[in-house]
């Protein structure tokens, strides 16, 4: 297929992409300095620029990274990693000049250790193409690279220079070079929407709780967010710990860490995991620390004070969103219902009231889904507990203060699917990319089975629904029922299934179950 380069200018030196049936694509394209040498475990630092064309048709490393933990469910995908990981890949509608069109900001999940936004699972060109947006994939640092608590190694000054949260900090300042160029892409750099799955909708969480990254965008699609509590600094600390003494150090040589070669630092980071992770608890071992400065709460904290007031929200999961880390898992193949109370209650120090609600949770839960699996119970029982219940806290919490609407996921490939309406089951629809996910080395058995004429109408319509939303705060189009905004009165939720559908009271009979 014949492929035409494009040049743009930016604040930091001209760019030469890509241009394919209407839309340009500009690859590897840096927004922040390499966080190499004294910049790893650094905020992101400013990008000097280049004074001669830049090549941006290819794309830049992905960060450093382990295998995914979803990739018997997804495939397993091969790229190219590296450090030199900060940066763009921006697929936009062209000609640009004049055009002031939404700006959408994908931010991928994978438990904040694994994924890059430049994947060709996540490619934007057909959302672009289809929804006259331009779709902007981030690549930020990961895993131990991106949320090691390293006091230590902090500069002095900044509030951001605080030894934590370096990948976060690489989302602002990713929005930050946004702002200051999207408009050379034909985006409106005053009207930028977040999406994000996973780790990176809560990633979006976060951002919606800190000041002045609110103010880099208006409007927010939370998908399968990670909403859940900060770690905190004293648990960060011994995950620290753990790494140094995979590598052989204690914390008078923590600074010979940004040395350590980029392998033994993933050994050192599989080898933390293993020793503070639990096989029953999916929840990530490296991600946000709540340092009292660049984050001083949990979220929904925050949006609850109003903190993001005005910002328009679309969030959701899917349906059996945990069945992905469970089923055929051999860790919980066996789980009893003891162990199920005890991984779903308050950690540590349990008392006797809160350890009874936990059990009778699971037992509603088993008679709710008489002869399940022990397996499937457990997924369904984490699936409410880690995603459902807390999106719907945050849905209530914004919805005091902005336009909220609350969708579900259901559709699953056929009715033997074993991982039903899975956890990232819905990216394909969002981003119209089922060849890219064919193209997985190891088949994506979460779509195998599928009636693809049905597929790409759903795909079509959730499109429409983004970048609607995306266009002006509201995801009605005319393929889709009418999706009223979610409130405690109405309760409405759009499903979005073989034939979309809004539901009202969806999740009453589960709050029920969690509030006995």
């Amino acid at each position: 297929m014949a492929m035409t380069a494009t040049i743009v200018p930016t604040t930091l030196g001209k760019l030469q992409g890509t241009l394919d049936k209407g839309v340009a694509t500009f690859r590897g394209v840096p927004y922040a300095a390499p966080p190499l040498g004294a910049l790893r475990w650094a905020p992101p630092a400013p990008h000097p620029g280049w004074a001669d064309l830049r090549d941006a048709t290819r794309d830049g490393p992905a960060p450093p990274q382990l295998p995914s933990r979803l990739e018997r469910v997804m495939g397993r995908v091969d790229f190219a990693q590296g450090e030199d990981c900060l940066s763009l890949t921006i697929a936009a509608p062209w000609p640009a000049e004049g055009a002031k069109r939404p700006v959408m900001v994908y931010f991928h999940g994978g438990a904040w250790m694994s994924g890059a936004g430049s994947l060709p699972l996540y490619s934007g060109a057909e959302l672009a193409r289809a929804g006259g947006v331009v779709a902007i994939g981030v690549n930020y640092r990961l895993g131990a690279l991106g949320y090691l608590h390293v006091p230590e190694l902090a500069g002095a000054g900044s509030a951001r220079e605080r030894g934590a949260n370096f990948g976060l900090l690489d989302h602002v300042a990713a929005l930050e070079w946004i702002r200051d160029n999207a408009a050379s892409f034909g985006g409106d750099p005053g009207n930028v929407t977040l999406f994000g799955q996973s780790a990176g909708g809560g990633s979006i969480a976060t951002l919606m709780e800190m000041p002045s990254p609110v103010k880099l965008f208006r409007r927010a699609i939370l998908q399968s967010a990670a909403v859940m509590p900060h770690v905190t600094q004293e648990a960060a600390r011994n995950v620290t710990d753990e790494v140094l003494k995979a590598l052989g150090l204690d914390r008078s040589r923590i600074a010979a860490l940004r040395d350590a070669p980029v392998a033994k630092l993933l050994d050192a980071q599989r080898a933390a995991m293993m020793a503070v992770a639990r096989p029953t608890d999916p929840t990530p071992v490296y991600r946000m620390v709540r340092d009292g400065t660049v984050l001083d709460c949990d979220p929904p904290a925050g949006v609850a004070a109003g903190r993001a007031a005005g910002i328009d929200i679309m969030i959701g999961t899917t349906r059996d969103e945990v069945h992905a880390f469970f089923i055929g898992n051999d860790a919980v193949a066996g789980i009893d219902r003891a162990a199920m109370a005890k991984a779903i209650g308050p950690a540590g120090g349990e008392r006797a009231e809160a350890a009874a609600r936990s059990a009778a949770v699971v037992e509603a839960y088993a008679k709710r889904l008489s002869g399940a699996a022990p397996a499937a119970l457990f997924a369904s029982l984490q699936t409410d507990a880690m995603f459902r219940l807390p999106s719907l806290r945050f849905a209530e919490a914004q919805g005091e203060h902005a336009r909220t609407y609350l969708y579900r996921f259901d559709w699953q490939p056929t009715a033997e699917a074993p991982y039903r309406a899975a956890h990232c089951i819905e990216l394909p629809f969002v981003f119209g990319n089922f060849a890219d996910w064919d193209r997985a080395p190891v088949p994506p058995t979460m779509l195998a089975g599928g009636n693809r004429r049905v597929m790409a109408r759903l795909s079509k319509e959730m499109q429409r629904a983004w970048a609607a939303f995306a266009r002006n705060g509201n995801p009605n189009h005319a393929d889709l029922p009418n999706w009223e905004p979610w409130s405690p009165a109405s309760r409405r939720s759009m499903i979005f299934d073989a034939e979309c559908r809004v539901a009202s009271n969806l999740d009453d009979e589960i709050e029920a179950i969690w509030k006995r």
